[in-house]
């Protein structure tokens, strides 16, 4: 059998909403990782006391119960892991586990047992349901009843608001009250957020705060954190901050104190993860601290290294009180340096500006809004060139959850220290979109619609130049000269010339047909008016054709005045048809 076991698929219910995440399994611990905080949650196993295996809602069930009483509920286990578990409960435990059952009559009576930090109501010997006492926010009691109120989850589907138990009186002689007694029960468990001021350990006066913005009087207790401002009030319990940051502002003369949440501080339906407190380093401060018995007991030996009275500058006397009393520990940057020897980087998230803080183990954006990114949940980073102009570029974040963050407006001279420092970290860089689209614009591959048409339109063009120098070089001219139509007195007008004017109109008729074949191809308007005006002309011409043979059959066996004027009305068909060739042509 394997030391380690390591499962994959395992959620913790946590106020009506279940976390994944990954329980790991160790000889000498039990740790538990929330995919969503990343935060890891440790068991020695030394402290362990029990262990059963039940059967819930998400499958089977792993319930741990400790020595000092809390209790932590694993689900999503097959019934194959049971043997494994068995075994290692036997081997590193020492303790078999005990398989419990659970009544499933619906009984809505039975007993009420307080065991650690649940509550338990038993029905028919078996156990009906648990409580998490620490998701109880109020309790108070009206006769004989005892009533339970309950934190929201806003992640959560369903919440119960309220429960309420009838506690029967046992006898008209009993001191006190069995409701308020159950009542205390709870009280000595439950997550109450209430205190006296005398129970205050120390109060800071006009603190700055950027998110939520206003000025706010802080002061610590032993279970909680009390934020008092003009309009609103927030109380944030110790075991909601995950961690705490230091990070120096750009202009070297402000500190960003900032304090990660979950569940995040409530304001309506706004919502604050991050709790962000702006410092001037040459502010100087002196606090008084009230150590009572009660937070000796709480916090122990820790405690004692803050003094009774603590002076200096402002952010460094908060940083030292929330390092104690919290017991965490406050990420500040590493090694990363711009070119001009500060620690973040001056950009702007969508429309909102201020500053990436590049950590040793994530980037943190503040302040508006606040943004913590860690490297194990990065898949790549790309760098791109800005829309805002040549001296910056854009630095964009995917994240493995589909999310995408762009970081515009960062300098120029950064790109390399940046990319250096990202390379460093193991994360994958890879090329934008604008890069591909630059690639893309640069090959052959691209369909130029309006180059296409162009070149098509030039084409057309050629091939009606082509046809008007084809129809000049078919036009020949008649092969008589004017001078011989002229001074012939002997000409005369007979049915062979007739016949022969007959075939040369035949010609020309063919040729019309085929010019206008040609013309139809042509689309412009002014060659359409041309075609109109060359059929107009050839009409004239036919008739003055058939009145030539009218009068030449009439006038045969006249006399030769009559033949010469013959003569001069073929001369005129001649030079009519020598003008039409012309007007074709042009």
């Amino acid at each position: 059998m394997a030391e380690n076991l390591d499962f994959d698929k395992i959620v913790q219910e946590f106020r009506g909403s279940f976390h994944d995440g990954q329980l790991k399994i160790q000889p000498s611990a039990i740790t538990f990782k929330n995919r969503k905080t990343s935060k890891a949650e440790q068991i020695q196993n030394e402290e362990i006391e029990n262990t059963y295996w039940m059967k819930r809602a998400k499958g089977n069930c792993f319930k741990l119960v400790l020595k000092n009483g809390n209790t932590y509920r694993f689900d999503g286990f097959s019934e194959n892991d049971y043997p494994k578990l068995e075994e290692f409960t036997k081997r590193v435990l020492k303790k078999p586990i005990e398989k419990s059952e659970l009544c499933v009559k619906g009984w809505n009576w039975g007993k009420a047992n307080f065991n650690g930090d649940s509550l338990n109501f038993e029905s028919d010997g078996k156990t009906a349901f648990e409580i998490p006492l620490k998701n109880v926010s109020n309790t108070n009691s009206q006769k004989n009843e005892a009533i339970l109120q309950f934190h929201q989850n806003e992640d959560a589907a369903v919440s119960l608001m309220e429960i309420r138990f009838h506690v029967p009186a046992s006898g008209p002689d009993q001191d006190t009250d069995p409701a308020q007694e159950f009542v205390q029960k709870v009280l000595n468990k439950a997550d109450v957020i209430s205190a006296s001021e005398a129970d205050a350990i120390c109060t800071l006066t006009e603190l700055n705060c950027v998110t939520p913005r206003g000025r706010y009087d802080v002061k610590f207790f032993t279970d909680f954190i009390d934020l008092h401002g003009k309009t609103f009030d927030y109380k944030i319990s110790y075991d909601h901050i995950l961690r705490l940051f230091l990070l120096p502002h750009k202009d070297g003369r402000q500190m960003y104190f900032v304090m990660a949440i979950d569940p995040p501080m409530k304001q309506g339906n706004t919502r604050y993860p991050f709790l962000i407190v702006l410092f001037n380093i040459e502010e100087i401060i002196s606090v008084d601290l009230t150590i009572s018995d009660k937070t000796r007991e709480k916090f122990g030996e820790r405690i004692e290294k803050l003094d009774e009275s603590i002076s200096g500058p402002y952010h460094e006397v908060v940083s030292r009180i929330c390092r104690t009393v919290l017991d965490k520990k406050i990420t500040v940057p590493g090694n990363f340096n711009t070119s001009g020897g500060a620690k973040c980087l001056a950009c702007s998230y969508k429309a909102s500006s201020g500053f990436l803080y590049p950590l040793e183990r994530g980037f943190l954006f503040v302040h508006k809004p606040p943004i913590h990114l860690l490297f194990s949940d990065i898949g790549h980073v790309k760098f791109d060139r800005s829309s805002q102009g040549t001296k910056s570029f854009d630095f964009e974040i995917d994240h493995k959850n589909g999310t995408k963050y762009v970081f515009s407006g960062i300098e120029k001279v950064e790109q390399d220290r940046l990319a250096e420092f990202v390379k460093s970290k193991g994360i994958s860089i890879t090329k934008s979109e604008k890069a591909f689209a630059k690639l893309n614009m640069n090959s052959d591959s691209i369909h130029d619609a309006y180059a296409e048409r162009m070149k098509e339109e030039g084409r057309e063009k050629d091939e009606d130049d082509s046809e008007d120098d084809e129809e000049d070089e078919d036009f020949e001219g008649g092969s008589e000269s004017e001078d011989d139509i002229e001074f012939d007195s002997e000409a005369s007008i007979d049915s062979s010339e007739s016949g022969s004017d007959s075939d040369g109109g035949a010609k020309k008729k063919d040729s019309d047909d085929e010019k206008k074949k040609k013309k139809k191809k042509k689309e412009s308007k002014v060659e359409k008016k041309s075609s109109k005006s060359s059929k107009e002309k050839s009409k004239d011409d036919s008739s003055s054709k058939k009145s030539s043979k009218r009068s030449s059959g009439k006038d045969s066996g006249k006399d030769s005045a009559k033949k010469a004027k013959a003569s001069d009305d073929s001369k005129v068909y001649k030079s009519a048809e020598y003008v039409e060739d012309n007007s074709d042509s042009d």
